[in-house]
């Protein structure tokens, strides 16, 4: 498979494009350095915490990711683990890990200059294989096609198919498999413009899951991009069926460059994973989120503490290690920052020590 490769923005610095796996929010992950593995756990929750609330921040906060993630050392991700039953301890068991290879031709696509985290980003990666369900000799292949047009990427064709795991390599991909093609448009600074996205099968389309939304494949499905004058990312636009159904939009540090705002409006999704349709977050120069505040419409007075279970302040504040990446979270998730609600460390590897 092919990278599309930026240039990330962290404070002062330009990062190694290879690092955009793992700076991504497609993955969640906002990881600096060479990272050999990483491992997600919970240590504490508040007592007094209801069932029903504790379960529901358990899997519905800003932080969480998959429990474990590992990273060969050009930074692309390897090997996937959503959950780990106990998740400080656990040993990680091989043959239920997801598995993801690539093919080695960076050196066939140009270096584009783009802001990335947390700007949304989809990341193009070979799933090699996943257990589907996690006991099943049933598994799950995503194969990502790339044509290249004068050193970009033109187009990305995704296959999906199903094989029993000891027939996956005999196994020959048909058009049938096909399960989306997203064709790049850039402007005349070389800078991605839009991706448009088509169903691989037109008569049952299925639905678009994109940037924490769901909509409809429409002939003008699409995600539009908006730079600043110093070429830096500040609106991203999901569009289907004429209709605008996301943006997000982003400040930046006025010296120290790096983003630390995001507001994000959900106009018409079909499915959103977020309990308001307008919210703002912050993030501190590492990149990693402080702040998140839902708005909520036609708001009361005073106003609204919680839409549904979910209050809508969400804090963090973190500790962390030599290379900049965090290593503890106190989440506030009731809405202040008395007391947290949960915490959160990272065990991390590197492949410099």
């Amino acid at each position: 498979m092919l990278l599309f490769q930026v240039a990330i923005c962290n404070g002062q610095n330009q990062q190694s494009a290879l690092l955009i796996d793992k700076q991504s929010r497609e993955h969640g992950l906002n990881l600096k350095d060479s990272v050999k593995s990483v491992r997600f756990f919970y240590t504490y929750f508040k007592k007094e915490l209801p069932k029903d609330e504790w379960s529901l921040l358990y899997l519905r906060n800003d932080i969480r990711t998959s429990f474990y993630y590992e990273f060969n050392t050009l930074g692309k991700i390897t090997a996937q683990l959503l959950f780990l039953k106990d998740s400080i301890s656990e040993s990680i068991s091989r043959n239920k890990l997801d598995i993801y290879t690539y093919k080695n031709e960076y050196e066939k696509i140009k270096e584009k200059n783009r802001s990335v985290f947390p700007a949304f980003y989809k990341n193009f990666i070979e799933l090699n294989y996943s257990r589907f369900p996690a006991d099943s000799d049933q598994v799950m292949h995503k194969i990502y096609d790339y044509k290249i047009k004068d050193g970009s990427i033109d187009k990305v064709n995704e296959y999906v198919y199903f094989t029993h795991i000891n027939d996956s390599s005999s196994y020959k991909i048909q058009e049938s498999d096909l399960s989306q093609t997203i064709a790049f448009v850039y402007n005349t600074k070389g800078n991605l413009s839009s991706q448009r996205f088509f169903p691989g099968d037109v008569e049952e389309p299925g639905m678009l899951n994109i940037m924490g939304t769901e909509t409809s494949y429409c002939d003008d499905t699409r995600i539009d991009y908006t730079y600043d004058i110093k070429n830096r990312l500040i609106k991203v636009v999901l569009t289907s069926c004429s209709e605008v159904v996301e943006s997000e939009e982003y400040t930046y540090h006025p010296t120290k460059g790096y983003i630390t705002t995001l507001k994000r409006f959900i106009l018409n999704a079909t499915y959103s994973r977020y309990p308001t349709n307008n919210m703002v977050a912050q993030y501190n120069e590492y990149g990693d989120i402080v702040e998140m505040h839902m708005i909520v419409k036609n708001d009361t007075n005073p106003p609204k503490t919680k839409v549904k279970l979910e209050p809508v302040h969400r804090y963090y504040e973190y500790d962390y290690d030599k290379h900049n990446n965090w290593i503890k979270c106190r989440l506030y998730l009731m809405g202040t920052k008395d007391e947290p609600t949960a915490i959160a460390e990272r065990i991390i590897e590197y492949y410099n020590k």
